[in-house]
């Protein structure tokens, strides 16, 4: 449950309450028509809840089109953390392009490449 995918308190699900996450389902299959595939994963409400670990999760299944399943995103995480809202979707988009690989995006390189180096030919 990290949206961002960064170590950090503000993202964590262990050190906020309220912390959401975009997850392939277990049961995913790219063949399957009618089957969603996708979840987002909050904290249950409920003390009971939070004491079960089976139930210590809320999964809601996201339809496979991104505007969709945009709208039942802002409905579940827009009303608790207006902060997260634009990175749960990004990670909505990046897990639904390509849901087998999610990696995080690709580090700038930190210096220039090096140059060609010249032939000499005179």
């Amino acid at each position: 449950m990290n949206a961002e995918g960064v170590h950090s308190w503000r993202a964590s699900g262990l050190a906020q309450a309220k912390a959401f996450g975009v997850a392939r389902a277990a049961n995913f299959s790219k063949k399957s028509k009618g089957a969603s595939g996708y979840e987002l994963v909050f904290p249950a409400a409920g003390a009971a809840a939070s004491r079960s670990p089976k139930r210590a999760l809320t999964r809601v299944a996201l339809p496979r089109s991104l505007k969709a399943g945009a709208a039942l995103v802002q409905l579940h995480v827009g009303k608790y953390r207006k902060d997260l809202l634009g990175k749960v979707l990004a990670r909505f988009s990046r897990v639904r392009r390509d849901p087998l690989t999610v990696k995080a995006a690709p580090a700038k390189p930190k210096r220039a490449p090096k140059a060609a180096k010249k032939s000499a030919t005179a």
